[in-house]
């Protein structure tokens, strides 16, 4: 038995951008800034009472310099109690 995905948040905090910007933002994606970025995507499951995180850190490009995609994948497994 699984659990239901629309019980799933995701925070995404760090900073981001050639500045350091505060990254407070949450859903399921999150667009960074240009520049170097360190972010944790935090997933909380309010169905099952359990979060994990992600870390991701690196620089991105403009879309004209390169083309800079990543994705975090946080996987719950639910076991019969």
């Amino acid at each position: 038995m699984g659990y239901d995905p629309t019980y799933t948040t995701y925070t995404w905090t760090g900073i981001a951008g050639v500045n350091g910007t505060a990254v407070s933002e949450t859903g399921d994606k999150y667009t960074l800034l240009e520049g170097p970025f360190s972010v944790i995507c935090t997933a909380t499951v309010s169905q099952l009472s359990c979060r994990d995180y992600a870390s991701l850190s690196d620089n991105a490009y403009s879309k004209y310099e390169k083309q800079h995609n990543s994705v975090v994948t946080i996987t719950f497994l639910s076991v019969p109690v």
